[in-house]
């Protein structure tokens, strides 16, 4: 994977798109698709000029990672347990990892409140023979910063996403979600996301359902 620095290299600056604009002739859109990463690709003129500009090299420019991943989410037959499923590639190695969803209702105490959430949402790594589980946390550990936090925030929005479709068409909320008991969560619930539970990359986060 690689995408620009361009967002990070202004902010050190105390720059602007429109700073930027004004001295290199770039046009705002194309400088709004570079620094957010959303386009397809960055013409090399383009690349030089910002280097030039900004006083880097390309590969200060530019953050890599060796790995390719791709995020799908899943949604199966009645009958099945809808998921999510990260293939991550680099070179000849290729592997699947999956992860689940489960719910309760049980207070977690610290720091937040309890009447702050409706209930917890585990995202945890699914056990599986396919994979040991370190294989996965070894490549988190190998992304940058940056990569592994877009990753994380990807996980999440669309973990949320399918918990939403599910209450949206109606599906039983137990084809999506692991539950230890009968739990209604709905649309504008707050919840709190706990992200691989009892690992080094362990995190919480606060998130609306809406």
């Amino acid at each position: 994977m690689i995408k620009s620095r361009l967002a990070v290299l202004m902010a050190e600056r105390g720059l602007k798109i429109s700073d930027v604009y004004y001295e290199t002739g770039i046009s705002k859109t194309t400088l709004m698709a570079i620094s957010e990463n959303t386009g397809k690709g960055v013409q090399y003129e383009t690349v030089d000029r910002l280097c030039n500009y900004l006083g880097v090299t390309p590969c200060e420019f530019f953050e890599y990672s060796p790995y390719m991943i791709d995020l799908s989410t899943y949604f199966k037959s009645e009958r099945e347990m809808s998921n999510l499923t990260l293939k991550v590639k680099k070179q000849s190695y290729e592997k699947n990892f999956y992860f689940t969803l489960s719910i309760n209702s049980d207070p977690y105490y610290f720091p937040i409140d309890k009447n702050d959430y409706t209930a917890i949402i585990r995202i945890n790594l699914e056990h599986t023979d396919l994979y040991d589980n370190e294989e996965f946390y070894k490549i988190l550990d190998d992304l940058t910063v940056s990569f592994r936090t877009d990753f994380l925030n990807e996980l999440v929005y669309k973990s949320k996403k399918l918990i939403i479709r599910a209450i949206k068409e109606n599906h039983e909320l137990d084809k999506v979600l692991i539950a230890d008991k009968k739990n209604d969560i709905k649309q504008g619930d707050k919840v709190l996301i706990r992200l691989f539970e009892d690992t080094r990359h362990e995190k919480l986060k606060r998130m609306t359902l809406s």
